[in-house]
């Protein structure tokens, strides 16, 4: 009898939690008339200041709290408005968005909007911002938004079979296992390359991401911050995933 009523509850259980399962991945599924872009996005605005972020009509240091806006030297790029961000390598882009910045492929099966698949075709920015043409260092913040078709998002995150059957047991069930940074603000030092003409800015990930020791490039061959505008390579752990241009705002 013990035996019969073990096998009982575990199946019960088994049930309960293939029901909770269903139940998430049908709250994953919401309208919504997003179209992939940021609500109140607009990148002409006046640049934040050095070490905060832009989003929402906002400037926004790095505990989330507004603060006003500065005129320092700030350039844009983005596959959107300006469309002159361009994806070169989508497995290094991937990379990118599941190490450094946190936002997909966390579980051992991603689908919908936390599949990176998703992001690598959706929304991406980058803004560039220091004080002075001629400072040693800028801040670089990246910004990701997934793909929507306008209409509807559905996304699904599944652990691996042993992990969902230990978490039957009560074992917790890990993900990825490093903070979500979006958007990501690297601070990079700038050096001198290709014979003077152009600059390179040197960085790394956030200290509690997977990418903390990864080394982020931004290469402008050609260029200084006191152009108004000037073409650029995004390099991550040494694989160049985007070109683009950069313009002053």
């Amino acid at each position: 009898m013990k035996n019969g009523m073990s096998t009982f509850k575990i199946s019960m259980g088994f049930t309960a939690i293939l029901t909770v399962a269903s139940m998430l991945v049908a709250c994953n599924r919401n309208n919504t008339d997003n179209s992939g872009i940021p609500a109140g996005y607009n990148p002409n605005a006046m640049g934040c200041a050095t070490g905060t972020y832009y989003t929402g009509g906002q400037c926004y240091n790095a505990n989330g709290t507004a603060i006003g806006a500065y005129n320092g030297i700030n350039f844009i790029s983005d596959n959107y408005q300006y469309r002159n961000f361009n994806i070169k390598d989508s497995n290094g882009y991937r990379n990118f968005l599941k190490k450094a910045m946190g936002v997909c492929d966390r579980a051992q099966t991603s689908a919908g909007i936390y599949s990176c698949s998703s992001w690598t075709s959706g929304y991406a920015q980058v803004v560039l911002q220091t004080q002075t043409g001629t400072a040693n260092h800028l801040y670089a913040t990246f910004s990701s938004y997934p793909y929507s078709n306008g209409y509807s998002n559905w996304g699904v995150q599944l652990p691996s079979v042993g992990d969902f059957f230990l978490g039957l047991i009560g074992f917790p069930v890990m993900d990825l296992g490093s903070a979500i940074k979006n958007p990501l603000t690297v601070d990079a030092t700038i050096s001198v390359i290709n014979k003077s003409q152009g600059f390179e800015a040197r960085g790394y990930g956030d200290l509690y991401t997977t990418a903390n020791t990864s080394l982020i490039q931004i290469m402008i061959p050609v260029g200084k911050l006191e152009d108004a505008q000037f073409d650029y390579q995004l390099a991550f752990e040494g694989v160049i995933f985007a070109t683009g241009r950069f313009v002053r705002y």
